[in-house]
């Protein structure tokens, strides 16, 4: 659950349909609902972090504008779950850490039970 993952998910649908495919449903394999609320607290890995300091928004190395500018949009419009970012203050700073999921740490029990739940 990041997204990279989310981009990749897109563009492989959308390459299906353009080679005629139709899709009645997309079930999703791997959610937040996939782990227990204890996973998300530790289990969860930075995807990109940055300080906001006034209106300016400062990325913190690995980040740059472009990931600062994924990971938002990616939060704001497909993951809206405030457990996935973190805000802290750091000497009259704020420091934002938007955070994704590995599937590795889903239990791989849920993940056979929805595949198979969505093949009928």
């Amino acid at each position: 659950i990041d997204p990279a993952g989310h981009s990749i998910e897109n563009n492989f649908i959308e390459g299906l349909e353009k080679h005629g495919h139709v899709f009645k449903t997309k079930v999703s394999l791997i959610d937040l609902d996939i782990y227990d609320e204890g996973q998300i607290g530790y289990d969860r890995i930075p995807v990109v972090r940055y300080e906001i300091k006034d209106d300016e928004i400062i990325p913190i190395p690995p980040a740059s504008m472009g990931t600062i500018t994924r990971a938002t949009n990616w939060f704001d419009n497909v993951i809206q779950d405030d457990r996935l970012k973190s805000i802290s203050t750091d000497y009259g700073k704020k420091i934002v850490t938007i955070w994704g999921m590995e599937s590795d740490a889903a239990e791989r029990e849920y993940i056979r039970k929805r595949f198979l739940d969505a093949v009928g």
